[in-house]
């Protein structure tokens, strides 16, 4: 039986400076959310379907 693969993540990490918001970082295979607060950011990746 074949395993289909992940449609999204969810990743968390650390960054230098004080900083609220959200951004969207399109690319090819993914597309990544991610929302910024104070020396943390949350990311959410939306993997794109191989066609």
């Amino acid at each position: 039986m074949k395993e289909k693969p992940a449609i999204f993540g969810i990743s968390a990490g650390f960054y230098p400076g004080i900083l609220f918001g959200m951004r969207t970082y399109p690319g090819p295979q993914s597309t990544q959310y991610v929302i910024y607060i104070p020396f943390l950011d949350l990311a959410i990746t939306k993997f794109h379907p191989e066609e």
